[in-house]
């Protein structure tokens, strides 16, 4: 099994930012009661990581004020990361080279997107493309004010990574005898009933994950907490963090032939197990009589109750 923890718009130390630590920890060591083999979590930090303008240098106080002491040096978990729109006011390239200059504090952010794949703990195989959404969407982007235009990077180089990289992946899953799991993650979602809405300039991502049958995308920005299953996608929205809007008044669930939405307005954060489910027959060669992977997804609530680090809020069952 391997575990992910969808946080986004996480950059304001406060109670809800703090909560996060005995969480995690607590998680973290029933998983490992359970599971000898089983590895610590990865966290996938979705943007806005430092509110309200990013970070201006390595050395800015914010690596130790809102990163460090509240969150990474309890945690010491592996931070892959994203850029967010907050992260452009001033220099989001600082966050890249913080990642390579500070390796050993695992903030992991090598390029302003790029693919990741974890230690394979068991049958399944991961990939994660980390997208620059902010560059990605200059037209979404350049709405917010306080975006550094000069920080934007062309379009169209990202685009034509995003395309090849998938077409590759496309490939090595067709060639494969081992499950493979894909997911993108990126700050602006592509669909949204939250605060900012929709990002038409991701329509021509939806598209190409629904070509490669790509299996997730996970995404921050709205400030709430919602899942949909979309043509047999899941999209998280997991941006409930330090801040929370209205998105919808009170917790959703609707429910569609072809799709299923969950919201939730309250501080709270993803996770996401990756579980091999497959099953074999030894008479007949381990043939697969069953999906290759399940993902397992828990909502929890931040509200800083001692009961929230033991039960999810919700809890759902995605099989691709």
């Amino acid at each position: 099994m391997t575990k992910f923890w969808c946080v986004g718009d996480w950059g304001q130390e406060n109670r809800f930012q703090k909560q996060l630590v005995p969480l995690l920890l607590h998680q973290d060591k029933g998983d490992i009661q359970h599971n000898k083999d089983t590895p610590q979590s990865t966290i996938l930090a979705l943007g806005d990581n430092f509110y309200m303008d990013g970070v201006s240098s390595t050395a800015d106080s914010q690596w130790i004020t809102t990163w460090w002491i509240p969150l990474q040096s309890k945690l010491l978990l592996p931070w892959i990361c994203a850029l967010g729109n907050h992260d452009f006011h001033q220099n989001p390239d600082a966050q890249i080279q913080f990642s390579h200059q500070f390796p050993e504090s695992l903030w992991y952010m090598p390029h302003r997107y790029y693919l990741y794949s974890p230690p394979q703990t068991d049958n399944v195989k991961i990939y994660i493309l980390v997208l620059d959404t902010v560059s990605l969407c200059p037209d979404t982007s350049l709405r917010f004010q306080s975006v550094q235009i000069q920080y934007l990077q062309n379009p169209d180089t990202q685009w034509e990574w995003i395309q090849h990289t998938l077409d590759h992946l496309y490939n090595i899953r067709r060639d494969s005898k081992t499950p493979i799991c894909v997911m993108i993650m990126g700050h602006y979602p592509i669909f949204s009933l939250g605060h900012h809405g929709n990002t038409p300039e991701l329509y021509r991502l939806w598209q190409l994950m629904k070509d490669y049958d790509v299996h997730a995308y996970l995404s921050g920005h709205d400030h709430s907490s919602t899942m949909e299953i979309k043509d047999n996608i899941l999209l998280l929205g997991s941006s409930a963090i330090s801040f929370t809007y209205p998105s919808i008044p009170s917790e959703l669930r609707l429910s569609t032939r072809n799709s299923f939405y969950y919201s939730h307005p309250l501080h709270s954060v993803w996770s996401i197990d990756i579980v091999d489910v497959r099953e074999y027959r030894e008479d007949v060669k381990n043939l697969i009589y069953s999906n290759s992977f399940t993902m397992e997804i828990n909502l929890w609530s931040l509200q800083n109750d001692k009961t929230d680090i033991v039960s999810p809020l919700f809890h759902y069952k995605f099989s691709p």
